[in-house]
This record gives C-alpha cells, sequence and structure tokens, in this order.
C-alpha cells in the first residue's frame, strides 16, 4: 500500500501557498475533489500534485468535479496550488460529499480558506491554522469529525470574541480531548448543539461570558465525560435552554446569573445526576430536578432563592428529588408562587 512520509505535525512550510492533504482511498482508487471545495472562475487554475508521482491540471470552473485516480488504493499526500493569478479555494465539505470520509490529514491550508470539513468522520489531525471564509460564522465548520484527535491552536482560527454563531460547530466530534482555550464568546448569539456529542472531552471550558446568548438549545448536550463546573454570565436575551445539559451527568454545578427570558426548557438538566449546585436567576419555567443531586435543604433553598417570583404570575412547577426536600423548601417555593 502505497504511504507518503510528512513533515513532523504543526510544521507546515512557510515558504508554500499549498494546501496539503493526507487522504486515504480506502478499497477505491481515486479521491473526487468535489464542487464545493472550487471556486466557480473560469480563470482559476489549480496544479494538484496526486502523491503518486504525477501531478494533474485542474481549471476552476470546467472541472469544478474532478477525480484523482490512482493506480492503487492506499494513503497519499495530495498538494494543491494556485496556477492564475485570481484563483481561489474553498474547503466546503458537507456530510453528503463524496469522499468526505477519505480525508484523513490537514497538514497546510496555505492558500484554501475553511468554511466547514462537515462529515469528514476520519480526519484525525489538523496540523495548520485555518483561515476561516466567515470568521463571525463557524456553524458546523468540524461538525462530524468523529475521528479528530489533534487541532493546531484553534482558538487563534479566528477572534472568538467576535463570532457571533457557533451552531453545531463542534458536534459529534466524538474523539477530541485537547483542551479548547478558546477564552471569550461573549458575542455568541446562537450557540445550538455547539458541543453535542463531544463524548470524550474533559477540560475546563475558558470561557464563562455568554452575554449575548440567545439560543442554547443542546449546546452542552451529551459531554458524557465532562466534569467540571459551569458559571455562566447568561442575560435577559437568552429563551432556548431545551436539552442545554441533556446526558452530561458527570457536571457538578450549574449557575447561570440571568434567566428572566428563557421560555423553553425541554429536559435541560436530563440525566444530570451530579449537579449538587443549582443556580437560574430569574428562571420562569416548569422545571424538574429530579435527576439531580440536591440533597440538601441549603441547596434546595439557594436553588429556590435563584428562581423568578411569580407573586403576579401565572404560577409554574418545581418537579424536584433528592433528601434535601423540606417544609422550609416548601414555604419559600410557595411564597414565591411556584408549585411543589
Amino acid at each position: 500500500m502505497p504511504f507518503v512520509n510528512f513533515p513532523p505535525e504543526d510544521s507546515p512550510d512557510p515558504e508554500s501557498n499549498e494546501f496539503i492533504i493526507e487522504i486515504d482511498t480506502g478499497v477505491s482508487t481515486s479521491f473526487h475533489i468535489s464542487k464545493g471545495m472550487m471556486t466557480n472562475d473560469d480563470q482559476a487554475q489549480y496544479i494538484v500534485d496526486k502523491g503518486d508521482g504525477n501531478q494533474v491540471t485542474i481549471d476552476g470552473l470546467s472541472d469544478s468535479n474532478f477525480d484523482l485516480t490512482y493506480a492503487a488504493a492506499g494513503v497519499y499526500t495530495v498538494k494543491i496550488k494556485p496556477n492564475a493569478p485570481t484563483a481561489e479555494y474553498l474547503i466546503n465539505y458537507y456530510d453528503d460529499d463524496v469522499d468526505a470520509e477519505k480525508l484523513v490529514k490537514i497538514q497546510q491550508f496555505g492558500f484554501a480558506k475553511l468554511k466547514t470539513l462537515w462529515g469528514c468522520e476520519n480526519l484525525t489531525d489538523i496540523n495548520d491554522i485555518a483561515t476561516l471564509v466567515d470568521s463571525t460564522d463557524v456553524n458546523s465548520i468540524l461538525r462530524e469529525c468523529k475521528s479528530l484527535v489533534h487541532i493546531k491552536n484553534l482558538e487563534s482560527w479566528t477572534d472568538w470574541s467576535q463570532v457571533v454563531s457557533a451552531a453545531n460547530a463542534f458536534e459529534q466530534m466524538h474523539s477530541y480531548n485537547e483542551a479548547i482555550l478558546i477564552d471569550d464568546l461573549s458575542s455568541l448569539a446562537n450557540g445550538s448543539g455547539m458541543c453535542t456529542q463531544m463524548f470524550a472531552y474533559n477540560h475546563k471550558f475558558l470561557f464563562d461570558n455568554l452575554s449575548s446568548l440567545q439560543n442554547g438549545q443542546g449546546m452542552f448536550r451529551n459531554m458524557s465525560a465532562y466534569e467540571y463546573e459551569m458559571e455562566f454570565i447568561t442575560s435577559s436575551v437568552l429563551t432556548n435552554l431545551n436539552w442545554f445539559l441533556t446526558e452530561s451527568g458527570l457536571i457538578p454545578k450549574l449557575t447561570l446569573s440571568e434567566c428572566s427570558s428563557v421560555t423553553t426548557a425541554n429536559d435541560m438538566l436530563f440525566g444530570c445526576e451530579y449537579i449538587s449546585d443549582l443556580e437560574l436567576h430569574g428562571f420562569a419555567v416548569d422545571l424538574d430536578t429530579t435527576t439531580c443531586y440536591l440533597v440538601t435543604e441549603a441547596v434546595h433553598l439557594t436553588l429556590i432563592d435563584s428562581l423568578a417570583d411569580l407573586t403576579a404570575l401565572p404560577s409554574k412547577t418545581l418537579t424536584h428529588g433528592g433528601t434535601g426536600w423540606t417544609s422550609n423548601c416548601a414555604t419559600a417555593l410557595s411564597n414565591k408562587n411556584w408549585d411543589d
């Protein structure tokens, strides 16, 4: 089986503007460069080093769907470079793209710009810092990269403090467990599904300011290995907490500083058996804490104190469990016009 040695990881050639990837053709003898990866510029032209000692030239428009063919199935290093001044290259996979599963490493981005690697389920390593097509929208950027274990300096890919939408950005990165060093998501409005099904991830998130978050649906769902406290600065723009922490069972504490505008929170804590400290300030939606580990009167009273006072509003229901519920808790809840 053909195999090509690579330069050391994290060492792209600073003098080269080539887009360099490693592919594994599997049982086939081809790799499909899809239209989604190529700009529709009839002046654009690309030279492709196939990694088997041969080169081909691709025209940006007429050859926008192109198969690299090989004499034998195997692993190859493919290098793509522009052969025209206006040539650009867009990495824009989707989960149903032909041969997305054959991409196994990105050694260098070069002149290529990244939109999404959605569905590159066998991609294990990204050894260079990406230039993004849109620095404020990273929706699905690494979605379903199920085998990914190494990303070079993800925190440097963009100014994360300006990212507005990261829906499904890291969804189903099942194997990833390098620390994500992003420390500012203060502009993030849409975090829906952002970290869902990151089954292996267990490093404390550095960001705590989610003051622009509107949609947190499933944001940390099924993070089954994560065991750190979550304390977030939120605001009255937050409306959706459906499945926020569903089945993220090792998290011991959740504090949200502002929940006054939350209108929907279906199963937001379902399966969170280790939460023993819970504060949801201004929360005014039916709440079920039966799977949480709230076992002292003090913890229940702290939670009740954080809930919205519904005296002048229709009551809501707090469904609770644990051994720490007392008559004092029932009285405190009733005084806020919540149903027990």
